[in-house]
């Protein structure tokens, strides 16, 4: 008996627990750290892409051809990150690039 006792005990504290991590609804995150170096910087003009990118105070720059058929996906200099276009609504003047950092 003395055993069922403990189970039941340990299983009602198993389950007050359990729902006060899950009905927390509120709280604070801390982050330490810092970001040391910035994002890349990009040029359009007319059918280029240009990429700017700074690392340990020096410039790398790529430049990209796109057109209104062919949008590429390419990397960023030295492996910095990856760049995806699509078009919006099929419209071939309305694109979307996404710059995704390494």
């Amino acid at each position: 008996m003395n055993r069922s006792i403990m189970v039941l005990f340990l299983g009602f504290l198993t389950s007050g627990t359990t729902y006060a991590a899950v009905g927390s609804s509120s709280g604070t995150l801390h982050f330490t750290g810092a970001i040391v170096e910035s994002g890349c910087a990009f040029d359009t003009t007319k059918n280029n892409v240009t990429s700017q990118c700074y690392r340990s105070g020096e410039a790398v720059s790529q430049t990209q051809a796109i057109g209104s058929k062919n949008l590429p996906h390419f990397s960023l200099p030295q492996s910095y990150g990856q760049v995806t276009t699509r078009h919006i609504n099929n419209d071939p003047h309305l694109v979307l690039m996404t710059v995704s950092y390494n």
